[in-house]
């Protein structure tokens, strides 16, 4: 997520034990005069920003799947932005890894108030949605708060 200035970014955090065998993070918590405690569940992957600075939290879903883990982290920090790795990668036996479109569609209207940005769309060389597919699923399901953008493009909200 873009920052209207750069005032607004973490100067600093700390992480504090790292789970490894699961691939998530375990209490991971950052600090600044600008940024609130927080916390990630050891269940999925994923960090919530918020600053004073900012007029939204910034959930940041991580490589996760949409589940109940998910829902619960937003009914929890009502975020009013949130990223999703959405290519839909997958196992070579087709267990998804991360997001589709499907998922996102379900997101999107499970927290229709919310704004999401679909971010690892063409970004791992096992991802099974591309930019023209989810915008045009976008289209088709309207989900008009869905972001798809380009390398290296900036959104501010």
């Amino acid at each position: 997520m873009a920052h209207k200035s750069e005032r607004a970014k973490i100067m600093s955090f700390g992480l504090r034990r790292l789970l490894l065998r699961k691939r998530v993070l375990k209490d991971l918590q950052m600090k600044n005069k600008n940024t609130k405690a927080m916390t990630v569940s050891e269940k999925a992957s994923g960090v919530v920003f918020e600053s004073n600075l900012e007029k939204t939290r910034f959930y940041l879903a991580g490589d996760t799947i949409y589940c109940q883990y998910v829902v619960d982290a937003i009914e929890k920090y009502t975020p009013g932005v949130v990223a999703v790795n959405a290519a839909g990668a997958q196992f070579p036996l087709g267990h998804l890894l991360i997001m589709n479109q499907y998922d996102v569609r379900s997101l999107m209207r499970r927290f229709p108030e919310i704004d999401v940005i679909a971010t690892h769309v063409e970004g791992v060389s096992h991802a099974t949605v591309t930019r023209p597919l989810l915008r045009k699923f976008a289209r088709e399901n309207n989900l008009n708060r869905l972001f798809i953008p380009n390398d290296g493009q900036t959104i501010e909200f």
